[in-house]
């Protein structure tokens, strides 16, 4: 009589194509995946045992990416405006990387007005915020973006918009994102993937495309001003030595966003700017670039740049203080 006992270690699950595209597989291309088989019997009372591991099993490369628009809803514009942001997020789920070409439309026809193409940019810095001082310029047609596996990026595109076109007036503009490797659902290029695995295309077939959409506001901001004094002698009098304190409160009145906000302040004569006492909502922030300055984008005045501090209110306070001389 013959008692048999199989275990099998390492059961490998395939799963081709019926990839959802907001994960990513894990395992890297070219890893070898064993199976090993124990089996344990008796015969007439005496145990033997063998054992059985299957040749390597090779992983292959899948190919899976995403395109999405990110603006929380319509990026308000003004007419004549030059250079507006809609914002993407390109993403490679798949488990080996990919390079891509970028394109984009800005003629997509049946809407209320075309904006002029402007240009590209890839968010260098990732804080998700356009700066052409920190972001990389891409050019569509020539360059091209590496991704390694399960990795996004932010990409920038830029539109001007006319003059003449009316509020409420709606425009789209498509970017597109086609893999270098291969764009056709189910294609296996042997060999052609990370460490020489082969290659499967997934479901998004090497290329996706999003669209983001503009809205002409009449966008308005209301500005108010106070300020405060702080004497040497704990008074309020405006006296050789006494602080200074300003503030100001920027305020947008009209629907959508604002874009490209711009604070900038002379220091009053007969004083003089005391450091380090630029504050945003309360916050205080460096006096030589990036966020502001002083004496850095125009002489003896305060700068704000102002577009990544509006709160939802659309407001924002921005102060600092001076010493009378």
């Amino acid at each position: 009589m013959i008692d048999l006992m199989f275990r099998q270690v390492g059961l490998l699950y395939l799963l081709l194509l019926s990839v959802s595209p907001v994960w990513a597989l894990g395992t890297i291309p070219g890893v070898l995946i064993y199976s090993t088989v124990n089996v344990s019997y008796t015969i007439n009372g005496k145990a033997f045992s063998q054992e059985l591991t299957s040749p390597g099993t090779e992983v292959d490369e899948l190919l899976v990416q995403s395109l999405v628009w990110q603006d929380a809803a319509q990026v308000g514009v003004t007419a004549a405006e030059m250079g507006t942001p809609l914002t993407f997020l390109l993403s490679n789920h798949g488990n080996g990387s990919d390079d891509y070409r970028l394109s984009v439309d800005a003629g997509l026809g049946g809407d209320d007005f075309e904006p002029e193409f402007s240009s590209v940019y890839l968010d260098s810095d990732g804080n998700g915020f356009f700066d052409p001082a920190n972001d990389a310029l891409y050019l569509p047609g020539g360059s091209v973006l590496l991704l390694a596996a399960d990795t996004s990026i932010t990409v920038f595109v830029l539109s001007n918009i006319p003059s003449g076109v009316p509020q409420g007036a709606n425009a789209r503009v498509e970017l597109t994102a086609v893999s270098n490797t291969a764009t056709e659902v189910g294609t296996v290029l042997l060999g052609g993937g990370d460490g020489g695995s082969d290659v499967l295309v997934g479901l998004s077939a090497g290329r996706q495309s999003a669209i983001g959409r503009y809205i002409v506001n009449a966008a308005e901001l209301n500005m108010s001003q106070s300020f405060a004094v702080s004497d040497p002698f704990g008074g309020e009098k405006v006296v050789t030595g006494a602080v200074i304190r300003y503030r100001f409160v920027i305020t947008q009145t009209s629907n959508g966003d604002v874009h490209k906000v711009i604070f900038s302040n002379g220091i009053p004569a007969n004083t003089h700017y005391i450091k380090n006492t630029i504050t945003v909502n309360d916050v205080v922030i460096s006096d030589v670039g990036g966020e502001g300055d002083f004496d850095v984008t125009s002489n003896n005045t305060i700068t704000v740049f102002l577009d990544n501090f509006m709160t939802d209110e659309k407001v924002a306070v921005v102060g600092f203080d001076v010493l009378v001389d």
